[in-house]
């Protein structure tokens, strides 16, 4: 297998790893400072709304720039947004805790978007389906796995889970900067 591949393939699986600890902390913590569900209700849809919304604007700017450049920008931002949830939901700031939920929220389907297309042009032609399948079974068999553990380790330590997300799934930004200054 292409080295490239190889560690693109390495690199999303602890990404897909991490994304869970991060995701279900937040999202809990969430839950549980605003105590009230109609205030929740923005943060459970957060996501297919911003599918919808900025699907197309993500794939015009992944069209338009460089794909690997933009999943190091909004995967850092992505990053950098939970830190400050987390240090919102802290200093128990609700409305802002909102904000930088949705700010991030958006920021990672653009990440996702545009890493699907970052991934289709690193494989050769005839890697086509074999990459595929590899990266597909990484990435869901680390996506179970995270959510499998998250209940014991959120448990044990709160939430600094969604840090150990952070930390985990920089692996990917980092690799993918090293996949492309290998080049």
């Amino acid at each position: 297998m292409d080295y490239r591949l190889r560690t693109y393939i390495i690199g999303n699986g602890f990404g897909s790893f991490g994304m869970p600890l991060m995701d279900m902390t937040l999202l809990w913590l969430l839950y549980e400072i605003l105590k009230n569900p109609i205030l929740y209700i923005p943060i459970a849809s957060a996501r297919p709304i911003a599918i919808i919304l900025f699907s197309s604007i993500s794939g015009y700017i992944s069209d338009k720039l460089d794909r690997r450049i933009i999943l190091l920008v909004f995967g850092l931002l992505n990053r950098i947004f939970v830190i400050a949830t987390l240090i919102s939901i802290i200093f128990n700031q609700p409305i802002l805790s909102i904000v930088f939920f949705l700010i991030r929220t958006i920021g990672q389907v653009n990440t996702q978007l545009a890493g699907s297309a970052a991934f289709l042009q690193i494989l050769p032609k005839d890697y086509v389906q074999r990459g595929m399948f590899f990266n597909r079974l990484v990435k869901e068999s680390l996506t179970i796995i995270g959510i499998l553990i998250w209940p014991f380790v959120f448990y044990n330590i709160g939430g600094l889970v969604a840090v150990i997300g952070v930390v985990v799934s920089l692996i990917r930004s980092i690799n993918s900067n090293k996949n492309r200054s290998r080049r």
